[in-house]
């Protein structure tokens, strides 16, 4: 028995099926990243994403997101996520065109991976991480690298206002001022 469970286990490495499905999401498989995220809502299969194949050209990486962005099988959520994957490797493509040294580059050999909530996670060769979770992204503190991946990939999420606290970049929120965040102001 110990024999057939070895020979099985070599044809399907994953024990659990959240472990299948992180692998298929950081793959790219939207499908993957929705029964992640999902209860009970059914979910149907369209043309999947394959990012690892992709051509690895800047400009294809911006067809990439249009084509995610019109995507209408997918929640905003779910686009999101697979829209900073995209991002991401579009700035490594912008990184790799700028310098052919591979020692100087910061993007180089950059992975990632989905969570188990949808968050996405991005390791950098430097050993720094880099999380995304739609509203706020994190990064190592003491790897200086980290900071300015995160500082590029959050200019390309929320534009160019954006907030760094701590080790947290968040969209800096509008300068509308209301009486319940200020009782003193008079009008």
């Amino acid at each position: 028995m110990a024999g057939k469970r070895a020979e099985l286990r070599k044809q399907t490495p994953f024990s659990r099926w959240n472990d299948f499905l992180k692998w298929k999401a950081e793959s790219g498989d939207e499908v993957a990243l929705q029964v992640l995220r999902s209860k009970k809502a059914p979910i149907e299969r369209k043309v999947q994403q394959e990012f690892a194949k992709a051509n690895p050209s800047a400009s294809n990486w911006k067809l990439k997101q249009n084509q995610i962005r019109v995507d209408s099988s997918l929640v905003w959520k779910d686009k999101r996520k697979l829209i900073s994957i995209a991002k991401m490797l579009q700035l490594q493509a912008e990184e790799a065109k700028r310098s052919n040294d591979t020692n100087k580059r910061s993007l180089d050999k950059i992975t990632w991976r989905v969570d188990s909530s949808g968050n996405v996670l991005y390791s950098l060769k430097s050993g720094g991480m880099v999380k995304d979770n739609g509203d706020k992204i994190f990064f190592s503190i003491n790897d200086s690298t980290a900071k300015i991946v995160a500082e590029k990939l959050a200019k390309r999420m929320f534009g160019k206002k954006t907030v760094i606290k701590g080790n947290v970049i968040s969209r800096q929120c509008s300068s509308k001022i209301s009486l319940r965040q200020n009782p003193n102001l008079r009008i």
